[in-house]
């Protein structure tokens, strides 16, 4: 389930298309839960995806130490392309590095979960072979 967990939160950071792809993939080669990791992307949605990359890409400018650059918005291809040529490499840079943190944190986090349950139920089936 850790792998599941880290696969879907990686790969819901990273800016390309065809996340649910990508995951599922990952989750077959890596024999991993394949709905956990596929669901997970979907943490990057319609609502989210914009919050989420303007902060990787604020993330990818500082670690590169390059300036942000941010111009009016144009609906055209050839505005679009322009600023993803501009945009690419700090968004990718802070994506990879938010996707790991994700990653490794979802990982931790289910794990501990998964441990303290196991935990506590057989707490729990020794206290009802006691009585």
């Amino acid at each position: 389930m850790a792998k599941a967990f880290f696969i879907g939160l990686f790969v819901s950071m990273l800016p390309i298309p065809s996340q649910m792809i990508v995951a599922g993939l990952f989750a077959i080669w890596l024999n991993a839960n394949l709905p956990i990791s596929v669901s997970l992307v979907w943490i990057t949605n319609p609502l989210t995806m914009a919050p989420i990359f303007y902060f990787n890409y604020l993330l990818g400018n500082w670690i590169l130490r390059s300036p942000v650059k941010l111009e009016k918005f144009h609906l055209s291809v050839e505005w679009m392309v322009k600023q993803m040529e501009a945009i690419w490499w700090p968004l990718l840079t802070g994506s990879i590095i938010i996707g790991i943190i994700s990653g490794i944190l979802g990982a931790a986090f289910i794990n501990a979960f998964w441990h303290w349950h196991v935990r506590r139920s057989w707490a729990k089936r020794k206290l009802r072979h006691k009585h």
